[in-house]
């Protein structure tokens, strides 16, 4: 499996106003082949306290490639864009692969 990090820094003031829509993101990427391994905020830790962290898993390169399209052509995800994107400061993405001998392969 190969997973998909989404480091999320929220505006300024915005970070506790975005948590409750983690269950939509989780909901939009699933309706599309990801599978939500992992939600995280980032309690502390100095630079990027009160970031979100979002992984989603993919069976191959093939399957994060599709479900990437589809979920930017789903109006459901323009209008979720759309209402959030002015609330968020930054987004960064990473292909994340397990190093051998990692718990989560």
């Amino acid at each position: 499996m190969i997973y998909a990090g989404f480091r999320v820094t929220p505006g300024p003031g915005q970070g506790l106003g975005l948590m409750p829509l983690v269950a939509r993101v989780n909901e939009l990427v699933s309706k599309h082949g990801g599978k939500p391994i992992a939600n995280f905020a980032v309690a502390f830790g100095g630079p990027g306290s009160g970031d979100h962290i979002h992984i989603f898993g993919y069976q191959d390169w093939a399957a994060i490639g599709a479900s990437g399209e589809a979920l930017q052509a789903d109006p459901d995800w323009q209008k979720f864009v759309a209402e959030t994107g002015p609330k968020i400061a930054s987004i960064a993405s990473s292909i994340l692969q397990p190093m051998p001998g990692s718990p989560l392969q």
